[in-house]
């Protein structure tokens, strides 16, 4: 075999591939340039022919990944996405344990990185990861509905912030969903103020239906689920994990009007609270009276019937809204904040008692309700002008009412006076 003095030569049998040794190492490192970058490798061997050997077999596997268009960490010591994933599961780990983060939001990462992400980004370096591979990426998942190409695209990014913040990399990239803007332009789906009628009509005629059948229990219960979120804007899973023990009806000394507090919510934003309005003490009082729990840690709801929602979303023609898009329990929230933004609450007030931001409700609510609210732009007004008339109306009922209490008092007066038809005639002008 040919010796070398400089410790670094090129292969016998491919001339791009080179051999050294780096200091303070005993082992040979396998090094190849593609494209002004260097990929390198350990052979993790000492001797010169074993290192021959596993460098050959090496740069052959790469050359075939690299024709292939697959993308590999072929770069040793190169933080990956895989590393980053790592780091975001222990930091959330610990978000969940203070309670800042739910243990559902943390599986769903987890769940969407390790079906998605990984298989594609796994050994790419950190500093690999532009829009350029996220646009090549999404053509794996062309295919997923865009609520699912959203949680890859979550996921991807707190990847990519937790590399920033070990100092893997300066920035995080822009990741885009392709033709995002133009399937955007619908706004949420939620029942209108004059389906919400309609919608909860259906839910009394369908425990009516019910009523002599085991599916009576069930549709009271829809009923109230469907009255539980839509007065309190809570989300599905919030819902869900809400407790008899998370519930507080406070009445003030000063004002006597009593408030409903939702607290201890369980959701993808952490724990939270909720002030609902008061048109839900009365629910909540009923679920009281029916269900009677023994633990107050008993969930509030067992079931939520969606196989019966639908049924009933169904038979009252309210399952798809005028676009063509389904409704489900999520159009309960939709529902709770469009309503609330057509009552002028501040998007502030909405944003904090929904555990979500002000962005998303003027993004994705407010600015597709303009059409309602120019509408009610001079209610108030309109309402005043409307009481003045009214005021209007009753004092003239009044005053004719008054007047013609004087004429028959003058009539009467006249018969005990003698007096002429004239002279009464007189007195009443």
């Amino acid at each position: 075999m040919q010796k070398f003095n400089d410790q670094k030569y090129r292969h016998p049998h491919h001339q791009k591939l080179h051999l050294y040794k780096r200091k303070n190492s005993e082992n040979w490192w396998a090094l190849f340039y593609h494209k002004g970058k260097a990929y390198r490798t350990s052979t993790k061997t000492k001797h010169q022919s074993d290192a021959e050997t596993f460098a050959a077999d090496w740069w052959l596997e790469k050359q075939i990944a690299i024709k292939a268009g697959v993308v590999e960490e072929i770069q040793k010591n190169l933080p990956t996405v895989k590393n980053a994933s790592i780091l975001v599961q222990q930091e959330y780990r610990k978000l969940v344990a203070k309670g800042k983060r739910s243990q559902q939001y943390l599986d769903g990462v987890i769940k969407v990185t390790g079906k998605h992400i990984l298989p594609f980004f796994e050994k790419v370096p950190v500093q690999d990861v532009d829009a350029v591979l996220w646009k090549a990426f999404q053509k794996n998942i062309e295919d997923l509905s865009r609520s699912t190409k959203h949680q890859i695209r979550n996921a991807l990014s707190l990847c990519m912030n937790a590399a920033v913040d070990e100092g893997w990399i300066k920035t995080k990239p822009t990741f885009k969903i392709e033709s995002e803007s133009n399937k955007d332009k619908k706004g949420r789906v939620w029942f209108s103020v004059d389906e919400q009628p309609i919608l909860l009509q259906a839910l009394e005629d369908n425990i009516e239906k019910h009523k002599h059948t085991p599916h009576r229990n069930g549709s009271i219960e829809l009923r109230d689920y469907v009255l539980f979120i839509l007065y309190s804007g809570l989300r599905v899973g919030e819902t869900n994990n809400v407790k008899f023990a998370d519930i507080e009806i406070k009445q003030p000394e000063d004002t006597l009007i009593p408030n409903i507090l939702i607290k201890n919510i369980q959701g993808k934003r952490g724990t939270g609270m909720c002030r609902a309005d008061r048109k839900l003490i009365p629910v909540y009082k009923s679920i009281l009276e029916r269900v009677n729990p023994k633990d107050l840690q008993q969930p509030i709801f067992q079931y939520h019937h969606d196989r019966m929602f639908t049924k009933v979303l169904e038979g009252c023609g309210l399952k798809f809204d005028t676009q063509g898009r389904k409704r489900d329990f999520i159009s309960l929230r939709h529902t709770y904040i469009s309503n609330k933004i057509l009552e002028r609450v501040p998007h502030y007030d909405i944003a904090a008692n929904c555990r979500t931001s002000v962005d998303m409700i003027q993004k994705h609510y407010a600015r597709f309700l303009q059409p309602e609210l120019m509408d009610s732009i001079n209610q108030k007004e309109d309402k005043e002008i409307k009481e003045r008339i009214e005021d209007m109306v009753d004092k003239q009922i009044e005053l004719d009412k008054t007047k013609a209490e004087l004429i028959a008092n003058i009539k009467e007066y006249a018969k005990l006076a003698n007096l002429s038809p004239k002279e009464v005639a007189e007195l009443i002008k």
